[in-house]
């Protein structure tokens, strides 16, 4: 019996790294955003599969989302009820959401890797996420200095407020950890690109980020 399952056992190991060693044409993987009672802040940061904020919201089981309006610095809000949706709203990769839901949750936001976003900001407040590609930028002020931003914004949902930090003479007024993946409302006073191509480039060249192509990877946001 052990001629056999010797033989077995070495045709499975060989199999099992030939599928370790092998490269996948796309990295898949997923986000886990943790709700909670209330209004949350997420983004798409892989390819979800849905396509409308409608879609989203029946299949987290919200009863409003809402997408921000930079132009016209307000959100754009949609309710659900007997009828269905109020309205929706074509999802974007990278996009940051708020939508309410009545119990905690979670949202797995799980699929193939998107083409990181440069996010084209506006005078004013703009709803932004950290791409995938920059686990460099750990504090809200590297974050905020980088953009050249005024003030910077993460959504506390168990206050169901905004921690809400600002920057001057004396430097910022305080900071909070970031991560990839991570939505966030960032201020500026002049448009801009970010992250700006010339730095797109220099991360993407040094990043190792690459060393997880055609791996399976996994985050929680809180």
């Amino acid at each position: 019996m052990k001629k056999v399952i010797i033989p077995l056992i070495l045709l499975l190991a060989v199999t099992f790294l030939i599928a370790v060693e092998s490269d996948p044409s796309e990295t898949v993987g997923y986000v886990k955003y943790d709700l909670y009672a209330g209004s949350n802040l997420i983004a798409l940061p892989m390819q979800s599969g849905y396509a409308t904020s409608s879609d989203l919201g029946d299949a987290i089981g919200a009863t409003s989302i809402s997408n921000w309006d930079a132009s016209s610095q307000s959100w754009n809000q949609y309710v659900t009820g007997m009828f269905g949706w109020s309205g929706s709203f074509t999802l974007a990769d990278g996009m940051g959401i708020m939508l309410n839901v009545t119990a905690a949750g979670t949202f797995y936001c799980a699929g193939s890797m998107i083409t990181q976003p440069n996010y084209n900001l506006e005078v004013g407040s703009n709803l932004v996420m950290i791409p995938l590609d920059r686990s460099d930028l750990l504090l809200s002020s590297t974050v905020g200095d980088e953009i050249g931003a005024t003030s910077i914004s993460s959504w506390n949902a168990s206050s169901q407020s905004w921690n809400q930090y600002v920057t001057g003479m004396f430097g910022w007024s305080g900071s909070f950890d970031t991560d990839i993946a991570m939505p966030f409302m960032v201020n500026v006073t002049t448009a801009s690109t970010w992250p700006a191509p010339e730095v797109r480039t220099m991360i993407n060249s040094n990043s190792n980020f690459q060393s997880s192509h055609g791996r399976a990877f996994g985050r929680t946001i809180k």
